[in-house]
């Protein structure tokens, strides 16, 4: 919109100067129509202020009809001008449904790699749970072990008293 405020001012702008022209040019049919009337009605110069009053306007409007605006106006409005409009429309929508499909794409190769990202970080954490409960289990079988082979008439207290050097195999 902000970069469109130009156009739009510009457009406004030959509007009023329009609309002023349209106004100047009532007044002048009006005061001639106000001279024509007294002229006609009565034969005295008190209609010759009337008619230069219309004469006046008749001027104005003349003048601002003259400028540029008011064809520039009726040139922006004639279906050439709106069919470029409608170009200009569709070009943007165009650029607008590449930037989205972009940013889109791109989107989603963010949330790929942040979801490789995290699948990896989740593997890794299991695998060092997995290492971390089999280590704990073998450090209750080796501490069940040894506590086995301690006991005396276990299976392996012969063996503990022969690495002592108590006794020999039998």
């Amino acid at each position: 919109m902000a970069e469109r405020m130009p156009e739009i001012r510009r457009t406004a702008t030959e509007v009023a100067v329009l609309a002023a022209g349209i106004f100047a040019l009532l007044f002048a049919l009006a005061g001639g129509s106000w001279a024509a009337g007294l002229g006609l009605a009565s034969v005295v110069p008190a209609w010759s202020a009337a008619l230069l009053v219309g004469a006046a306007w008749l001027i104005v409007a003349a003048a601002l009809f003259l400028l540029d605006h008011p064809r520039r106006l009726v040139s922006r409005l004639s279906e050439e001008s709106q069919a470029q409009a409608l170009a200009s429309r569709r070009a943007e929508r165009d650029e607008a449904e590449r930037t989205l499909r972009d940013t889109a794409e791109a989107l989603a190769e963010a949330l790929l790699h942040d979801a490789e990202a995290r699948a990896v970080h989740a593997t890794a954490g299991a695998a060092r749970r997995g290492i971390d409960e089999a280590e704990r289990e073998a450090g209750l079988l080796i501490e069940q072990l040894a506590q086995a082979l301690r006991e005396r008439g276990k299976a392996g207290q012969g063996f503990l008293d022969w690495l002592r050097g108590e006794e020999k195999p039998g």
